[in-house]
């Protein structure tokens, strides 16, 4: 399958960024959304390229920020992002190696519309680096393999964000059973999905909370808890009538 012309283009001012005057006034909101993510794939944050990026391509009109698998982007990086005046409602930073607590605290002040929150796999974030993320727009939060983030970080921001929908939790190995509790208490009737897998200090503490507060659960993945007992998985069953999904396993 053929490129289509307006892929070629992109790619080409992927490769120039640095060579070509007044860049942003010529593209879309969309296209410096594209833009911004490729060269983070293909590894073009270079120290050449990362002051026109920022001039050109973060302006206050961008709706989705996409940043992955790029060891280029740093905390001063999120920084110039967050005084670009921009108020993203779809943000992603995945597996970024040199973003730290600083970075994320940065970028927690333009998330105030925020709908949907992935930071995953971000291995030198903790707790301190999440807990002044507050949205009550956000529907969807994925924390998937954010290690140092324990049930201060998590409470935090589930307190600061309570109109949650869908929480990826996923091998968040420092949580225990305050945080699934406050999870089931503070978002109740509103969670649809969980993912909470891998969370090796849970019990059916916090099973029994989730079928007590979360009668509104579609889909909850309890994979390698492997302190879960068959009592809290039935009361999950038999408390939540609308549940399509429930994964366990040893």
């Amino acid at each position: 399958m053929g490129k289509t012309l307006r892929d070629c283009c992109l790619a080409c001012i992927a490769r120039n960024i640095s060579t070509i005057s007044r860049l942003g006034t010529f593209l879309s909101v969309r296209d410096k959304e594209i833009l911004l993510e490729r060269l983070c794939w293909h590894g073009l944050l270079t120290t050449q390229s990362i002051p026109n990026v920022t001039y050109h391509l973060f302006s206050d009109t961008l709706q989705r920020v996409n940043l992955s698998y790029c060891n280029q982007v740093d905390d001063k990086l999120l920084e110039v992002l967050s005084q670009s005046g921009c108020r993203p409602k779809h943000v992603t930073v995945h597996h970024c190696p040199n973003v730290t607590n600083r970075g994320i605290i940065s970028l927690s002040k333009i998330l105030w519309d925020v709908e949907g929150l992935k930071l995953r796999r971000l291995e030198q974030i903790t707790s301190e680096g999440i807990q002044s993320i507050a949205s009550k727009s956000l529907k969807y939060l994925n924390l998937r393999r954010c290690h140092g983030i324990t049930d201060a970080g998590l409470i935090a921001i589930i307190r600061n964000c309570p109109n949650i929908e869908k929480l990826n939790v996923n091998r968040l190995h420092k949580l225990t059973d305050a945080s699934i509790v406050c999870i089931a208490e503070t978002l109740g009737s509103r969670l649809v999905e969980l993912d909470a897998r891998e969370l090796t200090f849970i019990t059916s503490k916090s099973t029994m909370a989730i079928g007590d507060n979360c009668p509104n659960l579609t889909r909850a993945v309890f994979e390698s808890c492997v302190r879960l007992e068959g009592d809290g998985l039935i009361h999950v069953c038999e408390h939540i009538c609308v549940l399509l999904s429930l994964l366990i396993s040893c």
